[in-house]
């Protein structure tokens, strides 16, 4: 219950200050040691935290004692940053402080640097990619951070930097080779027809989910198609549910906030160039979530690699309005909705008498 009410109070004090943040590209001293103060409590959270608390916790402790017996191979990454916390000490916490430091700050770095806006980008990250992300699924954390930070390079036009970061994505966590398709993406603003295409994309999602067209086997890549097989097993085996609600409120919010987006892309534009790489990305991730819905874990696991680009293309609302209070006030309220949902799934990420 600690945790729940710590947390909310610091959302609630970073929502402030992102209220009235100015949307200066060079951002002061002051502004920028308040950042970096809210990372640094996330970072020491993440780190700190209670073994048992989140979903995942127990079963990293598990591994660190080779006490688990895992149905897919992990990473060599996590092989070797296990070995080295084992020859550190017989501490698992030494594990959680190494990958808080993975991905947290080279997160908060690229927000930063792809963000006019770093405190809402913040609150958008607390409502609900932390929780999930940063502080449960620490492996997927440093992979999505890792895409964050390559964010800036990819709207620069450097694929070759690009990819390699997106290589070393992938070495953290499989899945990232999903991220390799981006690097095709660019950042010109959009034409009529390309508008027309990103706003048809979710809609083709839906199509294929209402369907039940299974795209699996379109999918040839090795280490993707373990992973699903794995999916595939424990929901045949009633491990996992097998059907998931694809529209939620939280989600209607997000196919709102999108749409929404589109149509003041080219205004949002002036204010922010990338929006239009932004765009392409989240489509991306929508589409993912709708044709994967059939398998619940899987489709939220591949839409929340792409979709963690909201933290960064969420906070543009404030420029599509005249007063940004109206922009700010719509995303934090949304961020503090997920985080309500966060809260009352507790099963499934925050147990409350922790």
């Amino acid at each position: 219950m600690f945790f729940i009410v710590a947390y909310f109070v610091l959302i609630a004090a970073a929502s402030l200050f992102a209220f009235f943040e100015n949307d200066d590209v060079r951002k002061g001293k002051t502004e920028t040691m308040v950042y970096v103060l809210f990372v640094t409590v996330l970072f020491l959270l993440a780190a700190f935290r209670t073994v048992g608390i989140d979903n995942d916790s127990q079963n990293y402790v598990d591994l660190f004692y080779g006490r688990a017996n895992e149905m897919v191979e992990m990473e060599f990454s996590f092989e070797m940053i296990l070995a080295m916390c084992r020859a550190i000490g017989d501490d698992p916490r030494v594990m959680f402080v190494v990958y808080a430091l993975l991905s947290i700050p080279i997160k908060a770095v690229g927000m930063a640097r792809a963000s006019r806006l770093w405190m809402l980008s913040l609150v958008v990250w607390m409502g609900y990619y932390y929780i999930y992300q940063d502080f449960t699924q620490i492996r997927v954390a440093v992979s999505t951070g890792i895409f964050i930070f390559a964010l800036h390079y990819l709207a620069q036009g450097q694929r070759v930097l690009t990819f390699a970061l997106f290589l070393l994505a992938i070495f953290f966590h499989r899945t990232a080779v999903l991220y390799l398709p981006l690097i095709f993406l660019g950042v010109k603003p959009m034409s009529n027809r390309w508008r027309a295409v990103l706003a048809a994309i979710p809609v083709v999602g839906v199509f294929i989910n209402l369907m039940h067209i299974d795209p699996v086997v379109f999918l040839p890549v090795a280490a993707v198609q373990d992973k699903i097989e794995l999916y595939e097993t424990m929901r045949d085996s009633g491990v996992m549910g097998d059907e998931i609600n694809t529209f939620n409120l939280v989600f209607l919010a997000k196919l709102a906030v999108f749409y929404f987006l589109l149509w003041k892309e080219r205004f949002i534009a002036e204010a922010m160039p990338a929006i239009s790489l932004y765009l392409k990305i989240y489509a991306y991730s929508l589409f993912g979530f709708f044709v994967l819905s059939f398998m619940p874990v899987f489709a939220w696991r591949v839409s929340e690699l792409t979709g963690v680009v909201e933290v960064v293309l969420f906070p543009s609302m404030a420029f599509a309005f005249r007063e940004k209070y109206y922009g700010k006030g719509l995303i934090i309220l949304y961020s503090v909705m997920q985080v309500l949902q966060a809260m009352v799934l507790s099963s499934e990420s925050i147990h409350p008498d922790a």
